[in-house]
């Protein structure tokens, strides 16, 4: 099986096992959340840049004690991430957590969609900019948006608060 159909529980299963396509796969899907955490927490961005590949370190190091817990996958490598920032993030914000849940509910969307949702959210276009630059209709685009802010909608309310 592909790594990218994998979900966070089993890639962090397969890294127990040391799978480095595994761990790969878990980096793509939230070095930029662990960096925006970083960003957040600690005084400058040099210290943000070095403090994300520790958090990955971590994960690497810890995932066999992941592997046999009962614990959310994500909110276990958030605890990583703030364990690794270390006092700056010492008290869990309910927003910085907010944050990571839309963030995982994004990246879990189809290409497609999620490219949709950036170019319209981060990168200020509007649907036909983004059709055009997709090269798909004004109505696919609207379709795509539709679909994936349902999906993102459904992620969050079944997500652990």
């Amino acid at each position: 099986m592909e790594t990218a159909a994998l979900t966070d529980d089993a890639l962090i299963g397969r890294v127990a096992a040391r799978d480095v396509d595994a761990y790969g796969e878990l980096h793509r899907r939230y070095v930029r959340a662990v960096l925006g955490l970083a960003l957040r927490s600690l005084a400058d961005r040099e210290d943000a840049e070095a403090a994300t590949p520790e958090v990955f370190g971590l994960v690497w190091r810890d995932a066999p004690r992941f592997a046999g817990s009962e614990a959310d996958a994500v909110r276990w490598l958030y605890d990583l991430a703030r364990a690794a920032l270390g006092e700056a993030v010492a008290t869990e914000s309910p927003r910085r957590w907010a944050t990571w849940r839309v963030h995982r509910a994004l990246m879990s969307l189809d290409e497609p969609e999620r490219s949709v949702v950036e170019l319209a959210y981060w990168g200020g276009m509007r649907a036909d900019e983004i059709a055009a630059f997709l090269h798909v209709s004004r109505s696919a685009v609207v379709e795509l948006a539709r679909a994936a802010l349902g999906r993102v909608g459904d992620d969050l309310a079944g997500a652990p608060a």
